[in-house]
């Protein structure tokens, strides 16, 4: 199973059927979309799958929260518990406190013998990054790692993901982002130039 995907008004698990690669809803609907978007980013760690979410909590910032579940059970809601602090887990969804805070697009790895929390904050152009000693932290102070490849200042990085299996290099990991912004002729712009929209990956 993949992360959770958002589907306007609720958030469910996705199954890929590995015929002709296309995902489909499992299941019901766990969370609405008012709660934080559980599967963002999602890791597993020995049994249990930890999904991510983080809601805008300022204009530059948001509170991240993580849920966790066993990957046996990830299309059931009664089965997920959520992070409340202090090396504690709540079954109650309304008791989940933020780990930490970072950005609505992020990935969550494992390098190095460490998680790795990576993250570009809402309309930012510039890759963070927080290390944490367990799923849920604690996490690091941010750690600015790269700037994105943008051709105006409209632009900003989005969608960031976390590729471990493309590199071997010791210390090296490869990432991918996305480019949008919220000007009105991004289709034209698109059209004119599109190398300038295309996703990146850097190392």
């Amino acid at each position: 199973h993949p992360p959770h995907v958002d589907f306007a008004n609720a958030f469910g698990v996705a199954s890929r059927d590995l015929t002709d690669g296309l995902f489909s809803l499992s299941g019901s609907f766990l969370f609405t979309a008012d709660r934080p978007p559980y599967g963002s980013a999602s890791i597993v760690a020995g049994d249990d799958v930890y999904a991510y979410g983080c809601v805008g909590a300022r204009f530059l910032d948001a509170d991240c929260y993580v849920a966790r579940v066993s990957a046996a059970s990830i299309a059931d809601e009664s089965q997920y518990s959520f992070y409340v602090g202090g090396g504690h887990w709540s079954p109650r969804i309304d008791d989940a406190w933020p780990v930490t805070s970072a950005g609505t697009s992020l990935d969550v790895t494992f390098i190095a013998g460490r998680y790795l929390m990576l993250y570009v904050q809402p309309l930012g152009t510039v890759i963070r990054a927080r290390y944490g000693v367990a799923p849920e932290g604690p996490w690091s102070a941010p750690i600015d790692v790269a700037t994105c490849d943008l051709a105006s200042t409209d632009m900003f990085c989005a969608g960031i993901h976390a590729h471990p299996e493309l590199t071997s290099a010791p210390g090296t990991l490869a990432v991918s982002y996305a480019i949008a912004s919220l000007s009105t002729d991004v289709a034209a712009r698109r059209a004119q130039h599109p190398d300038d929209w295309w996703p990146r990956l850097i190392a």
